[in-house]
């Protein structure tokens, strides 16, 4: 049961973390999709089967949700900062 609770919590916590970055416009609703789409086969299939499977087919089942959310938020996270415009001056006290 603790591996099906920590696969669900991972899920809406993927959601809730890319509903974030859609809002603050560092993510696109396009970048979002695979990571939505993921999470909620993993939240479906832990309702069909969560109850009968075994911990290691819970966990494999993350792993594959995983390896869809991770590298898109390294992505992200990966990319530089926008350098300020080359005309405008530095900030004097």
């Amino acid at each position: 049961m603790a591996a099906k609770n920590e696969a669900e919590q991972y899920a809406y916590t993927m959601k809730q973390s890319v509903s974030q970055m859609v809002s603050k416009q560092s993510f696109t609703e396009e970048d979002a999709k695979p990571v939505n789409e993921a999470c909620d086969e993993l939240i479906l299939w832990l309702e069909e089967n969560g109850e009968t499977a075994s911990t290691e087919e819970i966990k494999s089942q993350q792993k594959k949700t995983e390896s869809i959310c991770l590298p898109l938020l390294q992505q992200t996270s990966a990319e530089p900062e926008p350098e300020p415009a080359a005309d405008t001056e530095p900030e004097v006290d």
